[in-house]
């Protein structure tokens, strides 16, 4: 009994060493099975949860660009890389908008993308004012001004008054910068003019103006009424300051340049002496006793004679010699004064 138990021993020790048994294919098992569990472990990617992102608003705020960003209504931002972000524009300038909490945090979502969880905190919605400057009638007029007086002749000043006066305009807040064109020719009377608002070098609106310009000189005007081919002399003229209107010829601004002219018309006192009322004086009349001068073979010889015709410096004209009642052609070399040669 006892060697059969002994023998029955040594055969289940026998066939727990063959090959393809339970236990030694459990002891095969094992090691794969780690194996293959540690490289399910490496390939499956680590998936973080995303972090919280808070963003606490305030209840008002103000804004000088055209847009509304995150720091504007915003008292503090957990990423700090938001604070550029663009909530909305901004109202027009002096002007109101709201900006919901719901709202905010719909852009906020947009631009991180919808995984990341976003808080606002605070105010259930921010009110948002553009900060503006306003244009008064007195500062157009003062641009206006400038750029006539900038188109004037050295001497001459203008007075502005705006035919309609356009209001307070309201401008966004910054450097103003007003470039004022005439619609026309710069003269006295109303005038349109186009004014570009530019702030902070962006033009910021366009304006059309419409101005009464008058324009003052100082110019030469009679001094006492003047009959036709009067001569002008240092008393017959004064110089006053005189707004300039439509005008048929040039006015004149010096005495000097009326000085050796006569009038072509009657003048009356007062008048604003111009070009087209003023000739070049005739150095001798008609019917006036001049001078001869006669050169002849280096030998020059003075009389007196009548001249026949009118005529000014170096114009040819017929006198009659007194002494001989011959007529000779001369060049009027001067007042009163005739040279003839051969």
């Amino acid at each position: 009994m006892k060697r059969f138990r002994k023998n029955k021993r040594t055969a289940e020790r026998g066939l727990a060493r063959k090959p393809g048994s339970r236990r030694s294919a459990a002891r095969g098992r094992f090691p794969r099975a780690a194996l293959f569990a540690l490289l399910v472990a490496l390939l499956i990617p680590v998936v973080a949860l995303p972090d919280s992102l808070t963003v606490v608003l305030r209840e008002h705020c103000q804004v000088s660009g055209p847009v509304v960003r995150l720091s504007d209504v915003a008292v503090s931002v957990s990423q700090r890389a938001l604070a550029d972000l663009e909530i909305g524009k901004a109202p027009a300038p002096g002007a109101f908008a709201r900006f919901s909490a719901d709202f905010v945090r719909a852009r906020v979502e947009e631009a991180v993308g919808f995984g990341t969880p976003v808080r606002v905190l605070g105010a259930e919605a921010v009110h948002v004012r553009r900060k503006a400057q306003t244009l008064t009638a007195d500062r157009l007029i003062q641009a206006i001004r400038e750029r006539v007086a900038a188109s004037l002749p050295e001497g001459a000043r203008c007075e502005v008054e705006l035919v309609r006066s356009p209001g307070s305009i309201r401008l966004p807040a910054g450097e103003l910068v007003l470039r004022v064109e005439p619609l026309g020719v710069v003269r006295s009377g109303k005038l349109a003019f186009r004014v570009d608002c530019v702030v902070d070098g962006a033009l910021a609106r366009t304006l059309s103006v419409t101005a009464a310009v008058r324009i003052y000189r100082k110019v030469v005007v009679a001094a006492h009424d003047l009959p036709p081919r009067t001569r002008i002399t240092p008393d017959a003229v004064q110089v006053v300051e005189r707004p300039l209107s439509r005008q048929t010829g040039t006015p004149l601004t010096d005495v000097a340049q009326a000085l050796g002219q006569e009038t072509r018309v009657t003048v009356r006192r007062g008048t604003v002496l111009t070009s087209r009322l003023l000739r070049q004086a005739p150095l001798v009349r008609r019917g006036e006793r001049v001078r001869l001068v006669v050169n002849f073979h280096n030998v020059t010889a003075e009389t007196y004679g009548r001249a026949l015709q009118e005529g000014g410096a170096d114009a040819l004209v017929l006198v009659r010699n007194e002494s001989s009642g011959r007529t000779l052609r001369g060049r009027v070399a001067g007042p009163g004064l005739v040279v003839v040669e051969p």
